[in-house]
């Protein structure tokens, strides 16, 4: 294990952990696909993985970019940090 993960598993929670472990693996990635790679895996509501990105973001561990869609604005997010 990375000293680097190592530092994060002490800061993190666990469901910040596995979304920052998603978006290590692809990226970057907007908040329904990072929920669509973890409901599989474990019980977890979109609204809890955009809250999760979002203290990421303001923790300066992920960083946002604004895409204008349908129905407004979307969040495609990317690790500032690497593993």
């Amino acid at each position: 294990m990375s000293t680097s993960l190592k530092k994060f598993e002490s800061i993190l929670s666990p469901l910040e952990l596995d979304v920052l472990k998603v978006l290590w693996k692809k990226n970057p990635l907007k908040v329904r696909e990072i929920y669509n790679i973890l409901k599989p895996k474990q019980k977890v509501a979109l609204t809890s993985v955009a809250v999760i990105l979002d203290r990421l973001h303001e923790k300066g561990i992920v960083s946002r970019d604004v895409e204008k869609g349908r129905g407004g604005l979307r969040y495609i997010y990317h690790p500032l940090k690497d593993q």
